[in-house]
């Protein structure tokens, strides 16, 4: 395995959902690319475990409960250029549900999954600060891993 570093990496954004959650449904969408993106956050499921103890045995039984894929923080430099940053914008606006996707730095594959942009804020800085802006996804269902043609 090789170490990769992110540098080349990229946040996307579809419109809409996939028609298929698999590699076609997400790579016939039309992306757009959030081009100032400081960081791409963390990303991933934590799953919520119940148990049970029987008092015969004592012995606490664990069950796997609902899963919580979590939320993703993008800070961004502000950059009217950027067509990712009105996309991500129009996305919060709307309340919809839409897609998204982390390229690698090979453009060759990418983490996929839907979510609800929850967040869009800005910070309007000081006189020597970079203006920026923070997104926030929550995902709202499995995040696979695609081959990207």
């Amino acid at each position: 395995m090789t170490v990769k570093l992110g540098v080349g990496s990229c946040q996307q954004i579809a419109v809409g959902l996939p028609a298929t959650y698999d590699a076609a449904g997400f790579n016939a969408l039309t992306w757009i690319t959030l081009e100032q993106a400081e960081t791409l956050g963390t990303i991933g499921g934590e799953t919520t475990i119940g148990t049970f103890i029987p008092v015969k045995t004592g012995v606490v039984e664990k069950m796997a409960g609902s899963t919580d894929y979590g939320t993703q923080d993008i800070p961004f430099a502000e950059d009217e250029s950027d067509l990712g940053q009105p996309a991500f914008e129009a996305a919060f606006i709307s309340k919809a549900k839409s897609s998204f996707r982390v390229l690698n730095a090979a453009g060759d594959a990418a983490r996929a999954y839907t979510g609800i942009v929850s967040s869009f804020t800005v910070d309007l800085g000081g006189a020597d600060d970079t203006q920026m802006g923070s997104t926030t996804v929550a995902i709202n269902a499995a995040i696979i891993t695609i081959a990207v043609p």
